[in-house]
């Protein structure tokens, strides 16, 4: 174990609550400690622990200096993120680094970025739809519909920004919708960075013929930031500097070549540690030898998790399944993180079930499961889907997909009937 790892879990022993429970048995006086003796942690293992994930020291710091990031993700799973704002700029760090190496991105080149509701208490916080701060364009991505994107891509157009940040899926509305309405992009635009989504061949072509730009695919999770990176090869290299990441097949660690889960460490968090902690992911590692770029990471294949699910309107349109997303985020910003995991089941166009896991007082209290129905209801920021059928089911688990293995956050028998 180097001394950057043997650090931050040596802290988490003596410092974070529930590794001082999950490590009681283990010694952290020798730098010797094998680190592959250490146990493997879910997002469950944290969510339904006593013990608090948080640092002691975190009271003692000034909020100002704390970063919250809410994330959800193709998991389904709500969990709360805490960074120091130290610590959140070095994890980010290697990235920008390449950036601008390979890139000549700097962090004060204008960006377009895309942003979800903002919240002010129970309600939604009253802001402009594409919000201009110093060198960012900052695009409010809810409710889009096809005048909301072709305004929102004459502001980006006319912004003219050098570089932009977005999922896979939104880089292609906003290309169609580009192409449909003859929009000329402006020479200035010279990356995307694609993160978020599973990114496939068609769509980095399409992105490239509409912007004309270099574009690099980065893949990473809200717990620990970047966890690789794109080379010029387009291979994705493991950001060794500021994680540490393990693939297991059938409870061991995976072999060159093997597929598995991928598990993360994160070298940089002290305030909220994520140790040999599982993503939700699959992948396949082989040796940096294998790319040609001459990085030293070794090289990730992504295998699942990464896709973008969509809800099907009867006309035919689609709806990013991140509309839902975004309403449990509500309603655990307002109820305390009353929801654990979720899971939408689109039956017709406009019926749905809504499987939700709460903990075991909320299940027994009728009132509670109300108040959750009302908020989520009044939480949806897309018209079409407020004059939708919910019934809401209420679970202590959800199971994973027996053949995928991931637990899957829409199904879609709209799909399945073949419509």
């Amino acid at each position: 174990m180097n001394k950057r790892m043997f650090d931050i879990v040596r802290y988490a022993k003596y410092n974070v609550p529930f590794y001082s429970n999950l490590y009681r048995d283990i010694c952290f006086e020798e730098k010797e400690i094998l680190f592959e003796k250490l146990p493997l942690v879910s997002k469950n293992n944290i969510l339904n622990s006593e013990y608090s994930n948080v640092s002691f020291e975190t009271g003692k710091i000034d909020s100002k200096r704390l970063i919250n990031i809410p994330t959800s993700g193709s998991t389904g799973k709500c969990l709360k993120v805490i960074w120091r704002d130290s610590d959140y700029k070095n994890s980010l760090l290697p990235l920008w680094i390449l950036r601008k190496k390979r890139y000549g991105i700097e962090p004060h080149d204008r960006l377009c970025c895309f942003f979800t509701n903002q919240y002010n208490g129970r309600a939604i916080a009253k802001c402009d739809e594409v919000i201009i701060a110093d060198n960012k364009m900052l695009i409010n991505k809810n409710n889009l519909n096809p005048q909301k994107l072709k305004i929102i891509c004459e502001r980006i157009i006319e912004f003219s920004p050098r570089w932009m940040i977005l999922q896979p899926s939104m880089a292609v509305m906003l290309c169609q919708c580009i192409k449909e309405n003859k929009l000329k992009v402006n020479d200035n635009f010279k990356y995307i960075e694609l993160t978020g989504e599973k990114l496939f061949a068609n769509t980095r072509n399409l992105i490239q013929e509409v912007f004309n730009c270099t574009i690099a695919n980065q893949y990473g999770c809200n717990e620990v930031n970047s966890i690789a990176y794109e080379c010029e090869c387009g291979n994705l290299h493991l950001m060794q500097e500021c994680t540490y990441t393990e693939l297991f097949h059938n409870g061991k660690k995976a072999l060159y070549g093997e597929e598995g889960d991928i598990y993360v460490t994160s070298i940089c968090n002290y305030i909220m540690p994520f140790i040999r902690y599982e993503t939700g992911d699959r992948g396949i590692l082989y040796p940096a030898s294998s790319c040609s770029c001459g990085n030293k990471g070794d090289v990730l294949k992504l295998l699942t998790g990464r896709n973008s699910d969509w809800i099907l309107n009867s006309d035919g349109s689609r709806i990013n399944v991140c509309v839902f997303v975004h309403a449990f985020e509500v309603i655990n910003y307002i109820m305390d993180d009353v929801i654990r995991q979720f899971q939408i089941i689109q039956n017709d166009y406009d019926k749905f079930t809504v499987k939700l896991v709460v903990e075991d007082d909320i299940i027994e209290d009728e009132d509670e499961k109300v108040s959750i129905g009302e908020l989520f209801m009044q939480s949806l920021d897309q018209d079409s889907l407020r004059k939708a059928e919910y019934k809401f089911e209420f679970y202590n688990n959800i199971f994973p997909d027996e053949i995928s293995r991931k637990h899957k956050l829409l199904i879609n028998n709209v799909l399945s009937k073949g419509t």
